[in-house]
């Protein structure tokens, strides 16, 4: 379990107070760049990340991209799983009953991963279920 939030290689166990004070320092605003964001994430992943253990991004949105250079189609082949090269899987979670659901599974199938729908009754289970991949 490690963060990859800016910290490269820092456990989770010692870089999880750090992480929680930027995540609440950060105000939306603009356009979404939601699959940029996904390629870059995997990007860097794949750059840095061990052969030996597991890689996973975990999305959580209302799947609405506004702003980005890729479209879906080029995500997807970009992320789509490969043994030999690409072996992060990205689950995804559709937050809010407007999250565009359909585009989401797309994301997270293309990696061999689970799409979730969720909402502020079942968030913890959600996260909880998708740890049970690791």
């Amino acid at each position: 379990n490690v963060l990859n939030w800016g910290q490269r290689g820092v456990p989770m166990k010692t870089g999880r107070e750090s992480s929680a004070q930027r995540i609440q320092s950060l105000f939306p605003s603009g356009g979404t760049a939601l699959y940029d964001a996904i390629a870059a994430a995997q990007d860097s992943l794949t750059q840095t990340s061990d052969p030996t253990r597991i890689t996973a991004i975990v999305v959580l949105t209302d799947g609405a991209d506004t702003n980005s250079v890729l479209k879906l189609p080029e995500l997807l082949e970009k992320i789509r799983f490969d043994p030999e090269k690409r072996r992060t899987r990205i689950f995804t979670i559709g937050y809010g009953s407007d999250a565009n659901q359909a585009v989401l599974k797309q994301i997270a199938d293309a990696t061999q991963a689970k799409s979730y729908a969720g909402n502020t009754q079942n968030i913890r289970e959600v996260f909880k279920e998708i740890c049970t991949f690791f």
